[in-house]
């Protein structure tokens, strides 16, 4: 009997000879209407193969798309319950002259029977029928014991503007903070809201003053409670303390405070900064990276408000996204329009230490994980959401994979349909492979890739390096 992770090679194998050469998504020549069908061809082929695949796969759809996802970092339970509760932060894309929404919602997730064997599967219907605890969100009748998992919006808040980023405080559950098109970023308490508000105005807790533009980047400071960076398209990160000096809020804000900068960080970047972190290991250090491709650092310590280091990160072309490892204090990462995941060495900027190379359209975000040092994703244009492991680089591929894209790519989400503008590692003890994303097909899905797959991928490192070692 062929292992997990064998069949999960197969399965793309399959994918490869049920789809044509010349029926390539890259294709310019391709009209919207073949593309479209070419992407519903993958999307079926997709969830035909999600039984070996995944351990869980939650798809909801969304009113209308969300440009951004986070977990919040709790997790609820019941006594004698089979799930565990956990929240996570949405925001609103809409068109013109609809409103948007902050929206907190909870995903109950089922406490898996680790001894269901889906190879005797031929079908995902037959998969979720034996897996009762897996059949979704659906309507259930009086009295039927509810389904798992499922999703549910707990509360919505109304929203200035399209959402462009929104994070939850990591010291305070309740607080978090959102980007949008207007110049504050806005800071609500979702403690204060329900699902049943009706509110004609938005109504954030503070209002973070600084900003006159847009702006995309968003970040709090997981080491000092209160602090939050947010970027904007004057080339300049401001930098906050919610718990510092407040002013009394104008008569329009309706009791929002408003709170000044305790810094502005001035940057050589020419064009607007597209994200910005503090680092996940040194409270003094803050990242930005920019639409001219410019990475940029600071220590917050100094007081001219100059980077401490700059480089060229992708060519020329934009970068879009920056993470910070949460182990390794000199490692970062960046992804950009050129298709890669760039892997920086803090204290040697001329060039990147390695270049993670799968993607066949723009990278738009890039997480490390918070449970592994050697897990990393990223999600693009190209509707995939890769995960890699960085402990595979330099590896040799096995028979059969040279076409499946270099060794550290460990496991592709392939169910959206369109770009992945975001998505979120679930950060609570025993969801260390739980991940939200979002895209512009309308759709949240939250998905656990198969345990033997990513166990059996990290089986085959250990063996190649016992084999290195003898």
């Amino acid at each position: 009997m062929p292992s997990i992770f064998e069949q999960h090679l197969k399965a793309k194998e399959d994918a490869k000879k049920e789809r044509k050469p010349e029926d390539s998504l890259m294709d310019e020549n391709v009209d919207d209407v073949e593309e479209d069908k070419l992407i519903m061809e993958d999307y079926k082929i997709w969830k035909k193969n999600t039984p070996f695949l995944y351990d869980f796969v939650l798809n909801n759809g969304l009113e209308w798309p969300s440009l951004t996802v986070d977990w919040i970092n709790r997790k609820r339970t019941r006594q004698g319950a089979d799930w565990n509760a956990f929240r996570l932060i949405l925001g609103t894309h809409t068109s013109e002259n609809y409103q948007n929404h902050v929206i907190i919602g909870e995903v109950r997730i089922p406490e898996l029977t680790k001894e269901t064997n889906v190879r005797k599967f031929e079908t995902h219907a037959e998969f979720k029928n034996q897996r009762p605890e897996l059949k979704g969100h659906m309507q259930k009748k009086p009295m039927e014991k509810e389904e798992y998992p499922r999703f549910e919006i707990i509360c919505k808040m109304l929203h200035e503007g399209e959402i462009n980023r929104a994070q939850h405080c990591p010291q305070d559950e309740y607080y978090l903070a959102t980007r949008a098109k207007t110049g504050d970023a806005l800071v609500f308490d979702y403690s204060k809201h329900s699902l049943y508000d009706h509110d004609d105005e938005c109504k954030p807790k503070l209002r973070l003053k600084g900003p006159d533009e847009e702006g995309w980047g968003l970040g709090w400071s997981p080491h000092r409670h209160g602090y939050m960076i947010a970027s904007s398209k004057d080339q300049r990160v401001y930098m906050w303390d919610i718990k510092g000096s407040t002013t009394e809020a104008s008569k329009g804000d309706r009791g929002a405070d408003h709170v000044l900068p305790l810094t502005i960080l001035h940057s050589p970047q020419k064009k607007p900064i597209d994200d910005c972190h503090f680092s996940a290991t040194d409270p003094n250090t803050i990242g930005s990276v920019s639409v001219d491709s410019i990475l940029c650092l600071w220590d917050i310590r100094q007081d001219n408000r100059k980077p401490i280091a700059f480089t060229e990160c992708h060519k020329g072309k934009a970068c879009n996204s920056l993470a910070f490892s949460p182990f390794i204090s000199t490692l970062i990462a960046t992804g950009g329009e050129d298709q890669v995941v760039n892997l920086w060495d803090l204290r040697k900027l001329s060039a990147p230490m390695h270049v993670l190379e799968g993607h066949r359209g723009e990278v738009l975000r890039v997480n490390f994980a918070p449970f592994n040092e050697s897990i990393i994703a990223s999600s693009g244009t190209d509707r995939k959401l890769n995960v890699w492991d960085l402990s595979r680089v330099g590896m040799e591929l096995i028979d059969g994979e040279p076409e499946d894209g270099p060794p550290e790519l460990l496991f592709v989400h392939g169910g959206h349909t369109k770009q992945v503008t975001d998505f979120s590692w679930n950060p609570m003890d025993g969801q260390e492979w739980t991940v939200a994303s979002v895209a512009d097909d309308n759709m949240l899905q939250i998905w656990s890739p198969a345990e033997q797959i990513v166990i059996e991928g990290s089986d085959e490192t250990d063996a190649a390096m016992e084999e290195d070692l003898e």
